[in-house]
């Protein structure tokens, strides 16, 4: 029997009548949300918490993967990404060298830019910001392109005031970086990939920290579907990303019955062809009959999903 979830802890930002999580694994999501909380509170990365608190944590995000992205569009996506997002959780390697209490946070902005701004708890130095560029690739891989880096350095002669110094171009974030996404639900957005150099698997965790001013996400009835996706797009693992692609290759599938339909309807309202044999003229030959519409229609490549 499921345990039923109490009351849920609602993240800052969150818009229940825009987003919510699935019904089938609330308790799983109320869980990971606290245990986020807890971590923001404590101040600590996923590198200090116990093994077992490490696994119980993935495997909510799992069972949240599982059970399927509540936005099941790509309009729906573009649109819950909007906003400020904040790295809460994630067994990347890389981010266990960062100074303790350092945070790290995603700027999406509707114009195409991007900020990544890591917040250092710092009495001097506050924030390294590099500015991007991004696109959303119809499989919902979000693409970004590194193009400046800054440090914002706290003026000690001036209250609230801050020097703003760029980096050299080779120093900061460079070239280009991407995020997929296994998971959305406007609260929570759930990364996970496998390294093709080193197939390690990495679980990274996103929490929604609320709009940038002036760019507020719209309510729309299109951004957030409750059912489950059709057995025919489903895959294994509730990638979103498979989900997507599942789409597009039944959107494919629906074109080509369409050309067949087509292809009958003419077929039926044309006269029928005179016979050559009737006329008496040997060197008519007969027409030959008309190609079978195509099935054979290019599916988007597969990728494979930790």
């Amino acid at each position: 029997m499921r345990r039923q979830a109490h009351t849920v802890y609602s993240p800052p930002g969150w818009d229940r009548e825009m987003y919510r999580p699935p019904d089938d694994v609330l308790f799983e999501w109320q869980e990971l949300v606290c245990c986020l909380k807890f971590m923001e509170e404590k101040e600590v990365n996923a590198g200090m918490l116990a093994p077992e608190t490490r696994d119980m944590m993935i495997g909510y995000a799992d069972a949240l993967i599982a059970g399927g992205s509540p936005v099941r569009t790509l309009e729906g996506l573009a649109e819950a990404m909007m906003g400020r997002w904040k790295l809460a959780f994630t067994t990347e390697e890389r981010y266990k060298i960062l100074p303790p209490g350092t945070r790290v946070y995603y700027h999406i902005h509707r114009d195409g830019r991007l900020e990544n701004v890591m917040k250092f708890k710092d009495k001097y130095w506050d924030s390294l910001i590099s500015s991007a560029t991004y696109n959303l690739t119809p499989q919902g891989r979000l693409l970004f392109e590194f193009s400046s880096n800054r440090v914002n350095i706290n003026n000690p002669f001036q209250a609230r005031a801050q020097w703003k110094i760029p980096l050299p171009p080779n120093v900061g974030n460079t070239g280009s970086a991407f995020a997929d996404v296994s998971y959305m639900d406007g609260v929570l957005w759930i990364e996970k990939i496998r390294d093709p150099g080193t197939e390690q698997v990495f679980v990274t965790i996103y929490e929604y920290q609320g709009p940038i001013e002036g760019e507020e996400r719209t309510p729309s009835t299109s951004l957030s579907l409750s059912s489950p996706p059709s057995s025919s797009s489903a895959s294994s693992t509730g990638s979103l990303i498979a989900f997507l692609e599942g789409l597009e290759k039944e959107e494919q599938e629906e074109l080509a019955e369409e050309r067949r339909k087509e292809g009958e309807r003419e077929g039926e309202t044309s006269p029928p062809p005179a016979d050559p044999s009737a006329s008496g003229n040997p060197s008519v030959a007969p027409s030959s009959p008309p190609p079978s519409p195509s099935s054979s229609s290019s599916s988007p490549s597969s990728r494979v999903s930790a």
